[in-house]
């Protein structure tokens, strides 16, 4: 245990616990286990929207799961706001995770009421390439509820300072801490033995495969990393671009499409939503990685692809300048020509210049990006707002 000067319990409430939604029930679920050591005590709950039983990751924080409704994307439930009043007692933090939900509204309500400390992460929910899709049922939900809960926190947390200040942009007046997203450490890639990927798709061993782990998004940039492949593939045909993820919004048909229509099937393999053993098969026979993203908040793909020693390529949307200044990256724009640099740059390295490139993202994220170094911000960040001391250095007015 680092620190304890006294003990807190803390409540997380978070919008979605599926798979499909996104990284924010993982970094959430990790962010709590690691406070433990902190003596920190939390509580999650996490709505779901079918009776699939799956969530994004194992945690050893006790979770509620209350059942929403997918209704118009608010996210009602109406057991939401009774289930927040009962696990709310005796709290000293209400941290809620994800913005545009009526979980937002049902925390912040609650965290009035018993005059409990209301911070909010927007998890990159309110980065400008998000708001500017949906607009019109983002403008009701901002007057109904939206933006008057935000106004109501106590503190903000973004995970870039590039996140810091667009939500600066947005006038809320609140102090907003900086504080990025972790990783777990790394397993031993030589102890991860062959998964089913193995006997699906046995052509994947005898490649130089580039690695998309994500959900399959129109945002993730997938579109124009294809089309940046096709200019780039056929003085590169030892190499080969795995996308692996859940679909949603229906994307990856259009993904399906866009390789056929530009004759790629022979240098492309989709697999799917993977689990943790089939993850980790991916990452010991991958020799780079690629997010092409049109916006991020803080991708923990790329940390967690770092932290196993691959070089990585990605766009300034995805907020980790630190990653290029360590020379562990390769960042460009989320357009066809930045792609097709970036890629031609990854094939042109030597097998000891991508090794080299790999380890040096691996010790950034051993330095930096563990979960035991964020639980140890975000507990300085709970501490002094409970005891209403001077702020940390991470966090800006």
């Amino acid at each position: 245990m680092l620190k304890n000067t006294r003990d807190l319990k803390v409540l997380h409430i978070i919008a979605s616990s599926e798979i499909k939604a996104g990284g924010t029930f993982i970094a959430a679920s990790n962010l709590s286990d690691a406070l433990l050591s902190f003596g920190v005590s939390c509580q999650i709950i996490a709505q779901k929207y079918s009776d699939d039983k799956k969530i994004a990751r194992s945690t050893a924080t006790p979770v509620t799961f209350v059942q929403s409704t997918k209704l118009l994307n608010t996210g009602y439930s109406s057991k939401l706001k009774s289930t927040i009043l009962k696990l709310s007692k005796d709290v000293d933090i209400i941290h809620a995770h994800g913005v545009w939900t009526c979980h937002l509204l049902c925390a912040s309500s609650i965290s009035r009421i018993k005059g409990i400390p209301f911070i909010i992460t927007p998890h990159g929910m309110l980065e400008p390439w998000i708001l500017s899709r949906g607009k019109f049922k983002k403008r009701i939900a901002a007057i109904l509820y939206h933006n008057d809960s935000l106004r109501r926190s106590t503190c903000l947390h973004a995970l870039t300072i590039n996140e810091m200040h667009n939500l600066r942009e947005l006038e809320i007046g609140k102090p907003i801490a900086v504080i990025p997203n972790g990783t777990d450490r790394p397993r031993d890639l030589k102890k991860v033995g062959s998964s089913k990927l193995s006997g699906r798709f046995p052509a994947l061993n005898d490649k130089k495969v580039i690695l998309f782990l994500s959900r399959i998004h129109p945002k993730k940039g997938l579109l124009n990393l294809l089309e940046a492949l096709k200019r780039t593939i056929e003085n590169s045909i030892d190499w080969h671009l795995v996308i692996a993820g859940p679909d949603e919004q229906g994307h990856l048909k259009v993904v399906h499409k866009k390789i056929l229509d530009l004759c790629l099937d022979s240098h492309v393999t989709i697999v799917g939503s993977v689990a943790d053993e089939e993850k980790a098969h991916l990452y010991s026979i991958s020799k780079a990685f690629v997010l092409p993203s049109f916006s991020e908040g803080f991708s923990m793909s790329i940390l967690e692809a770092m932290s196993y020693g691959m070089p990585c390529l990605y766009t300034e949307q995805c907020n980790f300048p630190k990653g290029g200044e360590w020379g562990a990256a390769f960042i460009g724009l989320p357009t066809v020509d930045s792609i097709s640099d970036m890629l031609a740059k990854l094939f042109s390295l030597t097998d000891n210049e991508r090794i080299e490139m790999g380890a040096k993202g691996k010790l950034l994220i051993s330095k930096f990006y563990t979960w035991e170094s964020v639980a140890e911000k975000t507990y300085d960040l709970y501490m002094a707002i409970i005891e209403d001391s001077k702020m940390p250095d991470f966090v800006y007015f």
